[in-house]
């Protein structure tokens, strides 16, 4: 099971200053959803944070975040 204090901090890194941050946390999340248990605290701690960085400036981030919809 995937401890929601990672998913946590993972969104939280959605976030970040640097873009390719944001995009390797989006792509560490997209493979939490595989995870059924985890998808309650996805949607809990990730899904405001993802959709925003559906509208990125950076093109890679954009993709990475589509990969968890």
């Amino acid at each position: 099971m995937i401890d929601s204090d990672i998913i946590a901090i993972v969104s939280a890194l959605l976030k970040h200053r640097n873009e390719e941050v944001r995009e390797q946390a989006a792509i560490l999340i997209s493979s939490f959803a595989t995870h059924n248990r985890s998808c309650v605290h996805l949607m809990e701690y990730s899904f405001k944070n993802l959709k925003e960085i559906l509208e990125d400036t950076d093109q890679n981030v954009r993709n990475a975040s589509a990969l968890v919809f």
